[in-house]
């Protein structure tokens, strides 16, 4: 007889399936069991809850709903356990409305009685989510059920009604433990919660009563405990007290200031004003070999920048970069605005590169501020390494961030000013997605930078963009004339020729009815048109006839040198910089019969242009 799992070894699989968030085969398995055991193992309510409790670990509290109603169906009773996993997920979630429903239907339809921990959920999970009074409720409902409080339910009530504000009520609470449970009393984390609420209403008083009162009952406070204690201190200004806690406890060995300790004096003496005090305890902390953490440089480098000193600020900010504090998973999670002071100092005195290794170690624990983005970028124009600014630019949209039209602006230039047009054609696009519309000039500079860097496919996508966005399509020319040649109707067939239809029909119906042309622009026509007349293999031909035929560019004359090549003909075109060879070997048939010549007049040939990627780049 072969080997054959029993209820319990099912139990430990969906248990191990479900922590390892395999949730799809532990849901497979679930529906299995009867059919893999011959019946043997028939569903029960511990099979559901294990996988009820790892769909709420894994945050998909819908699915824990679902299957909570698919056990009812099957005609599985849910348990006590069934119900307190499913109250959980839901008040964890912030659905008290459904959790009351869930919990009236517990005992109304299934009769189920609660149990300790099932207030317990209840209370926490109530007062987490500021229903306070609500959660209170259930705990005076509690003895009806015969149920017992524990210390984690006091201390959760406890907790919620200080969080409220209702230090006084929580007071009374500790105080009818004994009372009512015979064998229960406070122990440090109830007092520890007391002297929080207490310092969090300014009455100090009352929290060193707390802390007397505790130390009576012969509880020992622990750090978390003395540090709750100072920064209250600190809030009220009330530092001789804290000077005379740490003495008494340090001689006696009954605490050692910490981490915490320190960071929460000194951001109480650099919100105060007194930075020279900041340091002396930063000092002390050295002194006593106290680790430091992100916290502890931030509020040092923030004020420090306040103050003007900047220069310490950056001997601090070079001692957080070496020792790579920021990467350390000490449960801080540092605050990137903290830094932006010195982000800004740096970018303005050339050293952005400093401030950007920083900012990533930030970026790598998931902490990052709009501002710090823009500070760097800017730094990075500012220092002509526009590629670095690039850079951020794109990780900055990644984090969903909304840049301003500055830094498009800045950058744009930028590169436009280092050669790399295909650079600041992305970033314009990028400018464009979101809602933010270039100035014309910066689409004119855009286009004549691709044009001169030979990018004639990037030139005729970009032209398409402004017509698509309705910009003038004007390249404002450095020459002295300023002639307006609006050739749109050449454009179009030049589109068409090269089998963009779509793209010409769209033209079209941009085409003004009436278009004055001067001598000088019905001449380009011509040259335009006889050439746009020869079919065109690849639409890089259309692309090079672009800036002819939407510019304002002033140059005299629009020259085309006809030269042989090899038993071949090309033709030379100074403004797009780029030869076209014709795919026979046969002559060109031109007005002009010469080895060379150069007109500005028609050209007529009788031979298919091969426009291909290995002759314009």
């Amino acid at each position: 007889m072969g080997f054959s799992h029993n209820d319990q070894s099912y139990f430990l699989m969906l248990e191990i399936l479900g922590r390892a968030r395999n949730l799809n085969a532990a849901r497979n398995l679930l529906f299995s069991i009867e059919k893999k055991s011959n019946g043997a193992v028939k569903l029960e309510d511990r099979f559901f809850n294990s996988l009820i409790r790892n769909y709420g670990r894994a945050g998909l509290f819908q699915e824990s709903i679902k299957l909570f109603t698919t056990m009812k169906s099957l005609g599985v009773s849910p348990s006590v356990v069934s119900f307190n996993s499913l109250l959980s997920i839901l008040l964890k979630k912030g659905r008290t409305n459904m959790a009351k429903n869930v919990y009236d239907e517990m005992l109304s339809m299934y009769g189920v009685t609660p149990d300790t921990y099932t207030f317990n959920i209840l209370i926490r999970g109530f007062c987490m989510n500021s229903m306070v009074d609500e959660g209170y409720r259930f705990f005076k409902d509690m003895s009806g059920f015969r149920c017992d409080p524990d210390v984690i339910t006091y201390n959760t009530l406890v907790d919620g009604l200080c969080r409220a504000g209702k230090v006084e009520i929580a007071h009374n609470v500790v105080k009818g433990m004994s009372k009512r449970s015979g064998d229960l009393t406070p122990n440090v984390v109830t007092y520890t919660t007391l002297i929080r609420g207490y310092c969090a209403k300014q009455e100090i008083d009352k929290a060193l009563c707390i802390l007397e009162e505790m130390t009576t009952r012969g509880l020992k406070p622990n750090g978390f405990t003395y540090n709750t204690l100072i920064k209250g201190l600190c809030e009220a200004q009330k530092l001789d007290k804290i000077k005379e806690i740490l003495e008494g406890t340090m001689i006696g060995g009954e605490f050692t200031p910490d981490t915490c300790t320190f960071n929460t004096l000194m951001h109480s003496h650099c919100n105060a004003g007194n930075l020279d005090e900041a340091l002396k305890v930063f000092a002390k902390m050295s002194e006593l070999k106290v680790p430091p953490d992100s916290a502890t440089y931030s509020v040092l480098i923030r004020s420090l920048c306040q103050r003007g000193d900047y220069p310490r600020a950056e001997e601090l900010f070079d001692e957080l970069s070496e020792k790579e504090i920021l990467l350390r998973d000490d449960g801080c999670k540092p605050l990137v605005a903290s830094y932006n002071p010195i982000f800004g100092y740096l970018s303005s005195n050339g050293k952005t590169q400093k401030a950007e290794e920083v900012f990533r170690q930030l970026m790598r624990r998931g902490t990052q501020d709009p501002l710090s983005y823009k500070t760097l970028i800017m730094g990075n124009c500012k220092e002509g390494t526009y590629e670095a600014g690039y850079e951020l630019l794109v990780w900055m949209l990644r984090r969903d961030f909304v840049p301003d039209e500055e830094i498009y602006v800045s950058l744009i230039d930028g590169l436009l000013q280092k050669g790399k047009p295909l650079l600041a054609q992305q970033t314009l696009e990028k400018m464009l997605k979101s809602s933010h519309l270039p100035q014309t000039s910066t689409f004119h500079s855009l286009l004549a930078e691709l044009l001169k860097q030979h990018c004639a496919r990037e030139s005729a996508s970009f032209v398409t963009l402004m017509l698509e966005k309705k910009i003038r399509q004007n390249i404002i020319s450095q020459h002295i004339l300023h002639q307006q040649l609006p050739c749109l109707d050449s454009l179009k067939s030049a589109l068409e020729v090269a089998g963009r239809s779509v793209e010409a029909e769209f033209l079209s119906k941009r085409i003004p009815r009436q278009q004055l042309l001067d001598k000088s622009g019905k001449s380009r026509l011509q040259l335009i048109s006889s050439i746009t007349s020869q079919p065109c293999k690849y639409t890089v031909f259309a692309a090079l006839l672009i800036p002819l035929l939407l510019s304002d560019y002033s140059i005299p004359h629009l020259n085309f040198t006809l030269t042989p090549h090899r038993n071949r003909w090309s033709i030379y075109s100074p403004f797009a910089k780029a030869h076209l060879k014709p795919t026979h070997t046969y002559p060109l048939q031109t007005t002009r019969t010469t080895k060379s010549m150069t007109t500005d007049c028609e050209v007529q040939c009788n031979t298919k242009w091969n426009i291909g990627k290995g002759i314009v780049e």
